[in-house]
C-alpha cells in the first residue's frame, strides 16, 4: 500500500506543471513523436526532454524508440488509477456527511 501511495504522489507531482498538463492533453488525442510535441510549444528540446522524463518516470506516458525518434503515448492505465484513487477519497458516507454538516 505504501508503495502504491508513493507512486501516486510522484504522478500527482508530475501534474503540477502547465506544460506537462498540455502535453497530456495532446497525447490523449493521439500518440506523438518528440518533434511533433516540440512543434506545439515554444520550448527547447532539452526542456521538453526534462518534462517527458518526469511524465515517463511517473508512468503517465509510455515511450517507444523508433529509429532515432521517441514516440510518446498516454498511459491510460495509470491515469485511470489516479482517477479511481481520487474518486475513493471524495466518496463520503451520507450519514457521516450529515453529521459533519459538510457538502456532498
Amino acid at each position: 500500500m505504501k508503495k502504491i501511495l508513493q507512486e501516486q504522489v510522484v504522478a500527482y507531482k508530475a501534474l503540477n506543471d502547465v506544460t506537462r498538463i498540455k502535453i497530456l492533453q495532446m497525447l490523449k488525442l493521439r500518440s506523438m513523436y518528440t518533434n511533433e510535441i516540440l512543434d506545439e510549444f515554444n520550448i527547447t528540446q532539452p526542456t521538453l526532454s526534462y518534462h517527458m522524463k518526469i511524465l515517463s518516470s511517473a508512468n503517465l506516458v509510455d515511450t517507444k524508440k523508433v529509429g532515432r525518434n521517441v514516440y510518446y503515448c498516454l498511459n491510460r492505465k495509470t491515469i485511470n488509477h489516479l482517477i479511481d484513487f481520487l474518486s475513493q477519497i471524495v466518496k463520503v458516507d451520507g450519514e457521516q456527511c450529515k453529521d459533519l454538516n459538510c457538502s456532498k
